[in-house]
């Protein structure tokens, strides 16, 4: 993520003119790429990928799928991830409202991936909230085999981890970001500025639920999630 950034601020140092519209930033705004995400300003636009903090909602999901007898969670992030702290913040006012315990297990490499698991199993951690980071999405089947071996049930940021074996995802559809993306792109080669192009924040969130992961956890799944997703994996 931090190599990422300074690759992104290079470009933006490097040309003033040439558009350039950035695909799937947690937050321009932290990274200093736009001043603002309603009027970028400049050259550049693009899609914020996690603009919203969508942590808390993630443990909502989790507390309900597991119900009363679940009450310490947590949050596995990438403390190199600009976002992070904002990220984790969510999670712990999520967690002091719904009255359940949630500790931190910070990963930055990928060697450092099952010293974190662990980690969370001397916790006694009952779920697990994955960060929406680049380094964890690349270690992702690291990361499922691990939780599912372990037996703790995970929630993802996207689709993507679901499709390929995670319990459970909520976040934005990157389809439709990608849509979003190309329009952009299409709209600038057409004359359009990049400064009156607001940076994108997606707004179709998407539950993705894993019943094969599910079953591999002995995990029996409430009515009430499976009413709520949008895409059941049988």
């Amino acid at each position: 993520m931090r190599a990422l950034a300074y690759r992104r601020q290079a470009l933006r140092a490097a040309t003033t003119d040439i558009p350039i519209v950035f695909h799937f930033v947690a937050d321009p705004l932290a990274l200093g790429i736009v001043t603002s995400l309603a009027r970028p300003s400049g050259n550049i636009t693009g899609i914020a990928v996690a603009a919203q903090l969508l942590e808390g909602k993630r443990l909502e999901l989790l507390v309900d799928l597991l119900g009363p007898g679940a009450h310490r969670f947590v949050w596995l992030g990438d403390p190199k991830n600009v976002s992070a702290n904002s990220l984790w913040a969510d999670a712990v006012a999520a967690a002091e409202n719904l009255k359940v315990d949630i500790a931190r297990v910070d990963v930055s490499s990928a060697d450092g991936i099952e010293p974190a698991f662990d980690a969370i199993a001397k916790l006694g951690a009952s779920g697990i909230v994955v960060q929406f980071d680049f380094l964890l999405a690349a270690q992702k089947q690291r990361i499922i085999a691990l939780a599912t071996e372990r037996r703790l049930p995970t929630v993802y940021g996207t689709r993507t981890l679901a499709l390929e074996g995670g319990l459970i995802s909520y976040g934005p559809d990157l389809r439709e970001n990608f849509r979003r993306e190309a329009t952009y792109i299409d709209s600038i080669l057409k004359g359009a500025r990049p400064s009156d192009l607001p940076v994108y924040q997606p707004s179709r969130l998407e539950l993705v639920l894993n019943l094969k992961a599910a079953k591999a956890l002995g995990l029996a799944i409430p009515p009430s999630i499976l009413l709520r997703a949008d895409e059941v994996i049988e």
